[in-house]
């Protein structure tokens, strides 16, 4: 895995006292069919991006790379009883302790190699 997630956070009106920011990828592995349903959640890697409260129209670029984390491909409901999915977790601390929280799914996949 070579690849790397790129992007930026804006902060256009502040209303909050914002603590710290947190980025994490997330993986939910559900396996079952019916009632008898199990999923397992596992946080695979925490980064803090922001320690602090940003100013007005402050702008938090974000680069990620992947190559040192163990990820497998996603597999969305392989003969209906297994998945993996896989997301991006932002959680933003106030001075309170309140918690907020922006997750995003994304997919991996393995790139098929073309016989030569």
């Amino acid at each position: 895995m070579t690849d790397f997630v790129v992007g930026k956070i804006y902060f256009i009106l502040i209303r909050l006292k914002i603590k710290f920011m947190e980025l994490s990828i997330l993986k939910v592995e559900t396996s079952g069919i019916g009632s008898n349903v199990y999923e397992d959640k596992e946080t695979v890697t925490k980064f803090e991006v922001m320690d602090g409260c940003p100013s007005r129209g402050e702008t938090i670029p974000i680069r990620l790379f992947l190559t040192s984390i163990d990820l497998a491909p996603s597999m969305k409901e392989v003969q209906n009883k297994f998945s993996v999915r896989w997301y991006i977790n932002i959680v933003l601390t106030d001075e309170e302790d309140r918690r907020y929280f922006k997750k995003q799914e994304f997919t991996l996949y393995r790139k098929q190699v073309e016989p030569k």
